[in-house]
């Protein structure tokens, strides 16, 4: 297909790009609390950037031979049931099921200019929400998981969110 007609069918949201984008190089990302808000200044409220930075700063995202974990503290979850519905030359979009809301999610995963992270933005919960992941190293990801217990190939064993971690996460009012 001639790359013109590809770029016209993406547009209209009918096609992938004729280049698109694989997703974030590296294997191990943490949300970034000071990027985060930075972007979130004169899109939310004040109120409301102080509600959302009690939950930024401690999700990691890691791939680990081949499958790729979400964490949270002590919340460890396999992402499995995710699918990417669309690419583009700097985004993917995609969706997946969250046990914390109970439902099906769509979210974009942004290509930062630096190559350093990625940016995930949603307007499932809150209107113009992005959050910033930077990639982190392999050790600096095994420091902060030395408290998780793991299995004997060194997957992290999932765990269901605690008590805590869900009123924090469905404490977020949607109305922001």
């Amino acid at each position: 297909m001639p790359r013109s007609l590809r770029l016209i069918l993406h547009w209209l949201g009918l096609a992938d790009h004729p280049e698109p984008w694989s997703g974030p190089c590296g294997d191990f990302f943490i949300s970034d609390k000071e990027a985060t808000c930075a972007y979130l200044q004169g899109r939310l409220s004040v109120q409301a950037i102080e509600i959302l930075s009690k939950a930024l700063g401690i999700t990691m995202v890691a791939k680990i031979k081949g499958r790729t974990f979400m964490i949270s503290q002590n919340y460890v979850e396999e992402l499995v049931s995710r699918k990417i519905e669309r690419r583009g030359k700097d985004f993917l979009i995609s969706a997946g099921y969250s046990p914390v809301w109970k439902r099906w999610m769509r979210s974009t995963i942004i290509r930062d200019e630096s190559d350093g992270g990625y940016w995930v933005a949603s307007d499932d919960l809150i209107r113009c929400y992005r959050e910033y992941f930077r990639l982190m190293s392999s050790d600096e990801f095994e420091s902060l998981t030395t408290h998780l217990p793991r299995d004997p190939d060194g997957f992290p064993i999932v765990t269901p969110p605690d008590e805590a971690t869900l009123q924090l996460a469905r404490g977020v009012p949607r109305d922001l």
